[in-house]
């Protein structure tokens, strides 16, 4: 008698709890835990609410792990081979394409006739940028469609020697010569730097010669080239070499750091540098604190005929794959499978509508926008989604695009200088030869030792300890020691594409 009345206590107790679940609990299936390993991120994914999100709209608990902004490739390629269990790894396209040649990953083509969403969410052709020999070893990451270089310049300096955008008959967008002869003005009225930087391809100086910051891109002639084969290389580092020799650019260019041109830029000691969207904003606050003055933005230069050019982002960044240790791949792709819905990725990487974010035309032209809920008074808003592309796994180029203009939107100086350096002609952009190619052994296998080879030499040009004169014999090199597999690899794929 006493065990019949414990189990009717017992029973009536799981029906009092149950009743005081909340609804949306009651309608959640659980499905089950995944391990996902990813790139190095400055906050843990595990405590960020798109997690949370994720969490409850999938079915599914997913632990975050990452790997270190430093020796990311070592400290994957030992996690494979020491047999770490992971259900999803995010890797970038040279990663990938070395661990599918080794059979790192499982084929996951036999399974998308039960995961129509996923299978839906790009075209066959776009399936076959992660395809080695029939097998479709991931899932292809997409990068939104934008230009992102610009030219930074302190308004104040630049008014000092008479010049304005508003008083320039080309408005924001400068022949190299005009450019170059406002440096000289700077010089000449004292600026310490007239334009600060770094590196060997400065993507606002190479669009006037028609070179964009691609490893592969089109020659004058609209072959295929590697970014220091094309026609007007040689012009190129003799003209960045004259701007050093004459003083008009920072004569530490060669040891400079990204903090370090930020600081000049940002104390007024330079009065020009080449920005990303993504910097903007603490940039112009920092001039402002430090001096009270401020920043605008032209876009990159063209010759004196205004023929130039602008690499363009887009194309395939990366992959999400499983490792063939994994022992549940069936709901992995069931989870993926959810996530493509576009309900799921809309919420997973912008929020919530009316909370994080809202739908607006703000233009009067009929095209609505996503806009970032900023409103302090309507907190949490957009801010804890911040880092929503951390959990980007499963999108269409078109949807990524549409999505993450809300997150240059998310400040008003940010926003401002994307729109202003993406007044650079759009029939101008060039994406990358190979955007949407499958992985090019020769290339994975030789583009970083390349790189290297070619970059350092052409900032030892700039700085006048070697000679454009000695082109020919680096080329040579460059093509002897993998350059030549690399340039018949790329363009054996572009001939295949028609």
């Amino acid at each position: 008698m006493k065990r019949i009345v414990s189990l009717l206590t017992a029973a009536l107790m799981v029906i009092s709890l149950a009743a005081a679940i909340p609804a949306a609990a009651e309608t959640t299936e659980w499905k089950g835990e995944l391990k996902y390993l990813t790139g190095s991120t400055p906050t843990d994914p595990n405590d960020e609410p798109p997690a949370r999100k994720l969490e409850e709209l999938t079915g599914y608990k997913v632990t975050y792990f990452t790997l270190p902004a430093e020796g990311a490739a070592e400290k994957l390629n030992l996690d494979l081979a020491s047999g770490v269990e992971y259900d999803i790894i995010k890797v970038n396209k040279n990663d990938f394409a070395d661990l599918a040649a080794r059979g790192a990953f499982v084929d996951i083509a036999p399974y998308l006739p039960q995961a129509p969403n996923l299978k839906a969410i790009m075209s066959d052709e776009l399936w076959g940028t992660a395809s080695i020999d029939g097998k479709i070893l991931g899932v292809p990451q997409f990068d939104a469609h934008y230009v992102s270089a610009s030219i930074a310049i302190n308004v104040q300096m630049f008014e000092e020697v008479g010049f304005t955008i508003e008083g320039h008959e080309g408005g924001r967008q400068l022949t190299r010569s005009e450019f170059v002869e406002l440096l000289r003005k700077l010089k000449a009225n004292g600026a310490q730097y007239p334009m600060t930087g770094q590196g060997a391809l400065v993507d606002v100086f190479a669009s006037s010669f028609g070179i964009v910051n691609h490893d592969w891109q089109p020659d004058l002639d609209g072959t295929i080239v590697y970014r220091w084969g094309h026609s007007n290389t040689k012009d190129y580092i003799s003209f960045m070499h004259d701007l050093y020799t004459e003083g008009l650019i920072d004569p530490e260019w060669p040891m400079n750091k990204g903090e370090t041109t930020q600081t000049k830029l940002a104390s007024a000691q330079a009065a020009a540098r080449q920005v990303g969207w993504t910097e903007s904003t603490p940039l112009e606050a920092s001039l402002m604190d430090s001096k009270g003055q401020t920043l605008d933005y032209l876009v990159a230069l063209v010759d004196d005929d205004g023929f130039g050019k602008l690499s363009s982002n887009g194309g395939v960044t990366g992959f999400g794959v499983i490792p063939v240790t994994c022992k549940q791949v069936d709901k992995v792709i069931d989870y993926m499978n959810i996530r493509a819905e576009f309900p799921v990725f809309q919420e997973s990487f912008l929020g919530v509508e009316g909370e994080q974010w809202e739908f607006l035309d703000t233009d009067g032209d009929g095209e609505m926008e996503y806009w970032p809920i900023l409103d302090e008074a309507r907190l949490p808003g957009f801010t804890p989604w911040f880092n929503g592309h951390y959990y980007n796994l499963v999108n269409s180029p078109e949807s990524f695009t549409t999505l993450w203009m809300a997150r240059v939107r998310k400040g008003p100086v940010q926003y401002a200088c994307t729109m202003k350096t993406m007044e650079f002609p759009k029939e101008n952009w060039v994406d990358s030869a190979i955007a949407y190619a499958p992985p090019l052994e020769a290339v994975s296998k030789n583009i970083a030792a390349m790189n290297t080879l070619m970059n350092d030499y052409v900032i030892e040009c700039i700085a006048g300890t070697r000679s454009v004169d000695e082109y020919d014999l680096v080329w040579a090199e460059f093509l002897a020691e993998g350059g030549q597999d690399m340039l018949e690899a790329v363009n054996g794929w572009v001939a295949s594409q028609n």
